[in-house]
């Protein structure tokens, strides 16, 4: 069953952070990597999967592998969004991140854009589909501050996915940013916490 734990901001309410976990990631070190990047005057918003995956399959799988969960996980994040608008906050101060299998359901929710809002970043994860697709939106994104962060030699997110994530979003207007390390890591550094706290400020 998914859920969504909420924090209030330290100041009067102006942003909104929500991050996504990792696949199998307890709320816990989800919550330590979150607490990182919000600012006083924002909202926390901690969604979590049933199970703490977004989906079963690898994000390189066939559609079809992981298309029932994928839905889902998009449409109960639609609704997070959806509170956080309703509630006064502007779309466009709102910042959506994630690690890992959390960042790539947060880059296939701005790719498909299912609601406009402010900010991506996606700490070690690219866009949904197996090798070749072909993602089909081309609204553009002019607005849209993006941060792509990842090892080069990753074992779970080949850098080429990103690679081809961050074409796709620059090709539809969106500012991108790249961190990539020359390890096999799957962490989150500070190099790339201090990168997305300066694209949220």
């Amino acid at each position: 069953m998914y859920g969504t734990r909420w924090f209030d901001a330290l100041e009067t309410p102006r942003k909104a952070l929500v991050f996504l976990h990792g696949r199998g990631q307890a709320s816990r070190p989800a919550q330590a990597m979150a607490q990182r990047l919000v600012m006083p005057d924002s909202i926390l918003a901690l969604p979590e999967a049933p199970s703490h995956s977004w989906y079963p399959a690898s994000f390189l799988s066939a559609v079809a592998m992981n298309e029932t969960e994928l839905e889902a996980s998009l449409r109960y994040l639609e609704e997070v969004i959806g509170k956080i608008v309703d509630g006064g906050i502007s779309p466009d101060a709102i910042t959506l991140a994630g690690f890992s299998q959390g960042a790539a359901l947060a880059a296939e929710f701005a790719g498909r854009k299912l609601r406009a809002f402010g900010a991506l970043i996606a700490f070690t994860g690219g866009r949904i589909g197996p090798w070749n697709v072909r993602w089909p939106e081309d609204t553009r994104l002019d607005n849209m501050r993006m941060l792509f962060s990842a090892s080069a030699r990753d074992s779970f997110v080949p850098l080429k996915r990103i690679e081809e994530t961050i074409e796709h979003f620059v090709q539809r207007g969106a500012t991108v940013d790249v961190l990539s390390f020359d390890d096999s890591d799957h962490c989150v550094r500070e190099e790339e916490y201090r990168a997305a706290l300066t694209l949220i400020a």
